[in-house]
């Protein structure tokens, strides 16, 4: 008798009775590696941010860079530049002008140029991915992992990021109306395959060319904290006191799966045994 299980647990040719009460004793018992996101920041669009000053371990430029975001609008009907994500003036991820239901990502190497995405990216109410990588000539926009938009810049070269790093605004911009959760931020360009397939996964903190990673998963207070090795906490609004501009925490955050040993489900509906 054979069996197939979802996931990378080897295949055998042959199961007893007994093994598959085994098999469903450990399916019931085995602790997760991590558990799905808990929580995610609020942006209320007028003035709410969050801020991680100068980053310890960015006083440099690079050609190789990736910024990843989940993101969940509350509106895109505005008609002006929504900051979600920037680098001070160097990189901005945020909502287009004119056309709030649109993605822009932006790099100034003295001109600034913008790869963005089709109308209608960003749904009110809507969870999704978005990556934006740089090369050092082209931008680039991936959205659930699959690419979007391109941008060459007519400038290209390396962009120096030791500056300030804003989460919902941007300088001189309106702020984001809506929620962000689990953010990245890559010394590196990370790949098609690499984004797609690590988009819905929690991270150790550990990982090469990771530069940044805060899993918003603190549920409260005014401390936004960075998994990675440099660990570049950040702050709601610009202190550790409760402000006007801190953004609000929620527990409607990103559909990130639910990890075991050997394989992944965000439900238990998608753990099979199937015998022929």
């Amino acid at each position: 008798m054979c069996f197939s299980t979802k996931g990378s647990w080897p295949a055998h040719s042959f199961v007893s009775a007994s093994t598959l009460v085994a098999l469903a004793i450990v399916i019931a018992s085995v602790a997760p590696i991590s558990s799905a996101q808990e929580s995610a920041l609020d942006f209320d669009g007028i003035d709410d941010f969050a801020v991680i000053e100068s980053p310890t371990g960015w006083n440099f430029s690079t050609s190789a860079l990736t910024i990843e975001v989940w993101i969940r609008p509350s509106d895109v009907s505005g008609s002006s530049h929504r900051g979600i994500i920037a680098n001070d003036f160097t990189f901005t991820m945020g909502q287009s002008y004119s056309d709030n239901s649109s993605l822009f990502w932006s790099i100034s190497l003295g001109p600034t140029e913008a790869a963005v995405t089709p109308t209608g990216s960003l749904v009110v109410d809507r969870w999704d991915h978005f990556a934006c990588t740089y090369d050092g000539t082209t931008m680039r926009i991936f959205q659930n992992g699959d690419p979007v938009a391109e941008q060459v810049h007519p400038a290209g070269g390396p962009v120096w990021i030791n500056y300030d790093l804003f989460l919902g605004t941007w300088p001189s911009a309106d702020g984001l109306d809506g929620v962000i959760d689990e953010l990245r931020i890559w010394n590196a360009v990370r790949t098609e395959a690499e984004i797609e397939a690590w988009m819905d996964r929690p991270l150790t903190g550990s990982e090469p060319d990771l530069l940044g990673y805060w899993r918003l998963d603190e549920g409260s207070g005014q401390i936004i904290a960075d998994s990675s090795a440099l660990a570049n906490n950040g702050v709601l609004g610009t202190t550790t006191a409760v402000e006007p501009e801190d953004p609000s925490w929620t527990a409607d955050a990103a559909p990130l799966a639910l990890f075991y040993d050997g394989f992944e489900s965000a439900s238990t509906s998608a753990w099979s045994v199937t015998i022929p």
